[in-house]
């Protein structure tokens, strides 16, 4: 059990309502990981294997038309995401308690517990590198894709600029 879920376990005592709620959460950040790994890696990595014998105009259009459908897919389907995470995020007067929690909950979602166990406080860019090691583990075709998906138009970029 990790230093979260102690205080959170710790904390049952008080009655915060996203306690209530921490198991419908963490299904929640599961459901928003395999959207992330299922459905925009496959759809990415699809798109940079048929975007990769591009030429022409075409090359340049056609990664960059679906890069952007990606990032509306993702932002149009964030109803995926937990929502008392968000309500919690917009809460305008946020208590003390409030604060503690959505750190908690935004540790565990985005793999920064385990890097906080192994560095200390000032060393930021290496808990971020942890974090997404850890986060390339759990959604490895997300990552792929996506990069794949870059790559390929950064390829193409050149191409199109070396022909023309």
């Amino acid at each position: 059990m990790s230093d979260n879920e102690n205080i959170i376990e710790e904390d049952k005592t008080q009655s915060h309502p996203i306690l209530k709620d921490k198991k419908e959460i963490t299904e929640q950040m599961k459901a928003w990981k395999n959207f992330l790994d299922n459905t925009i890696g496959f759809v990415s990595f699809n798109f940079a294997i048929s975007c990769s014998g591009l030429e022409g105009i075409k090359s340049l259009l056609w990664p960059s038309l679906s890069i952007a459908f990606i990032l509306v897919l993702m932002f149009k389907t964030d109803d995926i995401f937990p929502k008392s995470i968000i309500d919690l995020r917009n809460k305008k007067n946020k208590t003390d308690e409030d604060k503690k929690y959505l750190i908690i909950f935004e540790k565990n979602l985005f793999n920064l517990e385990k890097a906080d166990l192994f560095i200390e406080e000032k060393d930021k860019i290496k808990k971020r590198f942890i974090s997404f090691c850890n986060d390339l583990k759990e959604t490895p075709l997300y990552w792929i894709g996506f990069i794949s998906l870059l790559g390929v138009l950064f390829c193409n970029i050149r191409t199109f600029s070396i022909h023309n």
